[in-house]
């Protein structure tokens, strides 16, 4: 296995990189403060489908080549990370006194 930017791999680094900013808020704004990697993936689909960004090319070389990199991101280091995430936001909504 490679490293890359500390990640498994350039496609991991790349779906973290370009995906899941907004990711950690959508489960936390749910009260759901742990994911699947499985979930995790059908959710980054998802949003790369609404935006258009699988869409657009399904066919040919360039559609192989997407396909081939969506399938080596390691969605469990990403789920692992994202978990850390939420993890830190639920221990801080519950110390938030009301």
């Amino acid at each position: 296995m490679s490293d890359y930017n500390g990640w498994t791999n350039k496609e991991t680094w790349l779906v973290n990189a370009w995906c899941i900013d907004s990711v950690p808020k959508y489960y936390a704004d749910a009260n759901q403060y742990y994911v699947e990697p499985n979930d995790l993936e059908d959710v980054v689909n998802y949003i790369c489908e609404k935006s258009g960004a699988l869409s657009r090319v399904t066919h040919g070389l360039i559609g192989d080549f997407i396909r081939t990199s969506w399938s080596r991101v390691n969605w469990h280091e990403l789920a692992d990370h994202l978990n850390e995430t939420l993890a830190a936001m639920e221990e801080e909504n519950d110390s938030i006194e009301f």
